[in-house]
């Protein structure tokens, strides 16, 4: 969750993006004090965060059962299935690779 602390303006940034809002949310973020850069990188933080549990799955994606952490080979791992007879299962109903997401030396379901 974002701390008011968090985002009220102090400091600067070096990379400028433009967002456009209401007059009203313009005049709260003022009346707060509230820096639109510092809130757009807590917004992005937990943004982040929600999506790392969603690939760091608790649950196999296949059965249900806790999922746990499966080595692929060539320095591939996922968190996405309980055990290599699921992933084999997902793989089947999806020969393509349909689904499947790799970002950096981890592969997750999507």
């Amino acid at each position: 969750m974002v701390e008011l602390s968090k985002i009220q303006k102090s400091k600067n940034k070096e990379v400028i993006i433009t967002v456009r809002t209401t007059k009203e949310d313009k005049e709260w973020l003022d009346k707060h004090n509230i820096s639109p850069s510092l809130f757009f990188d807590e917004a992005i933080f937990d943004l982040k965060e929600r999506m790392k549990k969603n690939v760091h799955r608790k649950v196999c994606v296949v059965c249900g059962k806790p999922s746990q952490l499966l080595n692929l080979g060539l320095g591939m791992e996922t968190f996405s299935f309980c055990s290599q007879k699921c992933m084999n299962i997902y793989v089947v109903n999806h020969p393509n690779g349909g689904g499947l997401e790799v970002k950096g030396n981890r592969i997750y379901v999507v």
